[in-house]
C-alpha cells in the first residue's frame, strides 16, 4: 500500500522570517520507503515540518506496508509501487528502511537490496539515504551493533549515506534511561521516539543543519513537550 500521511505536529508559528526563507528555498523532494517503523508517529511529515522551521521546504511522499522488507519494495510485492514512484517523480532523496530484524537475520539480503536500489536511484538522480533502525526494547546490546554494522557495510558497498537513527537511540537509552522511546509493544517508536527519529533524519538532509538554532526549532516546533524532553532532544542531536 502506497500512501502519503499528512499531519502537522507544530501548533504555533515560528517567526515570519523563517516561513519566508522556507518559501524562497528550493523544495527538497523526499520519498520514504519502509514499513511501520517509518509510518508510525508520522515521521515523514514531522521531517517536513522541522524543515519549515529550519528554513527549508521539504515535500515528502511515503511508500510503506506493514512489515515490508526492501525485497518487497524492490519487487513491488504487496501492492507496493516504490520503483514506479522513483521512476515517475524526481526525488532529491530516497530514504530506505528495511524490516527491523533483517539486518540481524539476513544482512546479505539487506545489502543486496540496497545495492539494487542504489543503482536505480543513481539512474534517476536521487541521493540514497539509509535509515539505520533501532533494536527492539530490552534486546541484547549486540543486536544494535549488528544492525549498525549491516547498514555500514551496505553504505560502503552502495554509496548510500547513513542516517544514524539507531545509533542515536542507543546513546539516548544510555544517557536518558527515563525517556521512553518505545511504544508499548517494545518495537515501534513512542511519540518522543518518533520526534527524535525525525530530527535525526532532518539533520541528515538539510544543508548546514548544524549551524541552525536547534533550540529555537525544538522550542517552537514541539511546544507540547516538557522542558526536560526538549533538552533531551537537543543534547542527543548535538551529541557526537
Amino acid at each position: 500500500m502506497v500512501k502519503t500521511i499528512v499531519r502537522f505536529i507544530c501548533v504555533v508559528c515560528f517567526v515570519n522570517t523563517a516561513n519566508l526563507s522556507a518559501q524562497q528555498s528550493k523544495t527538497i523532494k523526499v520519498l520514504f520507503v519502509g514499513n511501520s517503523y517509518t509510518a508510525r508517529e508520522n515521521i515523514p511529515q514531522t521531517v517536513s515540518t522541522i524543515g519549515t522551521y529550519a528554513g527549508s521546504t521539504i515535500e515528502v511522499a511515503l511508500s510503506t506496508a506493514e512489515g515490508a522488507s526492501l525485497d518487497d519494495h524492490w519487487h513491488q510485492k504487496r501492492g507496493l509501487k516504490t520503483r514506479t514512484l522513483i521512476l515517475e517523480n524526481k526525488y532529491d532523496y530516497v530514504i530506505l528502511q528495511d524490516q527491523s530484524m533483517r539486518p540481524i537475520d539476513n544482512p546479505d539480503g539487506l545489502i543486496r537490496d540496497i545495492k539494487w536500489f542504489s543503482k536505480y536511484t543513481t539512474r534517476h538522480d536521487s541521493k540514497l539515504g539509509l535509515f539505520v533502525t533501532w533494536a527492539k526494547n530490552k534486546s541484547h546490546y549486540n543486536q544494535q551493533v549488528q544492525i549498525i554494522n549491516a547498514y555500514v557495510k551496505a553504505s560502503k558497498e552502495s554509496g548510500g549515506f547513513l542516517i544514524p537513527v539507531g545509533n542515536k537511540w542507543q546513546i539516548a537509552k544510555e544517557k536518558y534511561p527515563d525517556i521512553e522511546l518505545y511504544d508499548k509493544d517494545g518495537s515501534h517508536p513512542s511519540k518522543i521516539g518518533g520526534i527524535l527519529s525525525s530530527l535525526i533524519i532532518a539533520s541528515s538532509i538539510i544543508d548546514d543543519f548544524n549551524n541552525k538554532d536547534l533550540k529555537a526549532i525544538i522550542e517552537n516546533c514541539f511546544v507540547e513537550l516538557t522542558d526536560y524532553e526538549k533538552e533531551f532532544l537537543f543534547e542527543i542531536i548535538r551529541f557526537k
